[in-house]
């Protein structure tokens, strides 16, 4: 798999964003956010099938003393950038996780519903 460094987060200079993915025609991709020692301080794992214009969150982290910086949301918009226009669903959530999901339903118009029907494309867990 290889990396390529994407874009500096916006609201947190010191992190910068890399994204891959592991097939060029779409499949399971992954955000890692790192800080400038190069440590990774939040990841996102996701999927896209591209024939059902479907995405898929399996899981997103941010390390806690880099939570509320907006980390976890540059990620999503990372993700939403390669699949737009697309439904977007989530694996399960924690109460924290709702009100995330909730909030970024309400930025950017995606439903990012909760355990949302798996296209029959997608196969397992991304990681």
């Amino acid at each position: 798999m290889q990396w390529r460094i994407w874009r500096l987060a916006a609201r947190s200079p010191a992190v910068r964003i890399q994204h891959s993915r592991s097939h060029p025609s779409g499949g399971h991709h992954t955000v890692v956010m790192r800080d400038g020692r190069d440590r990774a301080v939040g990841r996102l794992d996701y999927q896209l099938c591209h024939a059902c214009r479907t995405g898929r969150v399996e899981q997103i982290s941010v390390a806690l003393a880099w939570q509320r910086q907006g980390l976890a949301r540059e990620a999503i918009h990372e993700a939403l950038a390669r699949g737009p226009g697309y439904h977007w669903v989530t694996s399960r959530q924690s109460r924290e996780g709702r009100l995330f999901f909730a909030a970024m339903a309400l930025e950017t118009g995606a439903a990012f519903t909760r355990r949302g029907k798996r296209c029959p494309h997608m196969h397992g867990r991304t990681g």
